[in-house]
């Protein structure tokens, strides 16, 4: 009589430790995204996702994920400057949609070597650059050998 009572406890333990570990994984161990915040402004593309209870990021330029990306830890990406959606996701759940806009940055470096100049889009975006003589198009992070001597003008293209 004793071993029945303390199976029945045993199975009732049990019972009770498979229900809540249950609702441990559902409901306690939601995928949160922490950085970049939503609605955040950023202005530096090279920035990492911040995540927790969560194994990827999903990524997307429209609220729908109509086409979305999926990020991994190991994943790198280049995004163009817009608004992005993202959420996480782990093996159960997926978070809510949080969204940040990466702004446009336009920007120039100029080196001299040896009295040879040349300019570099160390942007994220394409650049238009514009003088007396010629006019190009300088992606991110292409070089281009400039006159020396010469006014340019860049706008973002």
């Amino acid at each position: 009589m004793r071993r029945r009572i303390l199976g029945k406890k045993f199975l009732v333990f049990e019972g009770l430790f498979v229900i809540f570990s249950i609702l441990y994984l559902f409901f306690f161990n939601m995928p949160t995204p922490i950085y970049p915040l939503s609605g955040m402004t950023i202005a530096d593309s090279d920035f990492v996702f911040e995540i927790e209870n969560a194994r990827e990021v999903i990524l997307s330029i429209d609220y729908n994920f109509t086409h979305p990306i999926i990020l991994n830890p190991e994943t790198e990406v280049t995004l163009a400057p817009g608004i992005y959606f993202w959420k996480v996701k782990n093996q159960f759940k997926e978070s809510g949609i949080n969204n940040f806009t990466l702004q446009s940055q336009v920007s120039l470096n100029l080196i001299e070597t040896e009295g040879i100049y040349e300019i570099v889009n160390s942007g994220n975006v394409d650049l238009n650059i514009t003088s007396e003589e010629e006019g190009f198009i300088l992606g991110v992070n292409q070089i281009k050998k400039i006159a020396e001597n010469q006014t340019y003008e860049a706008k973002q293209k």
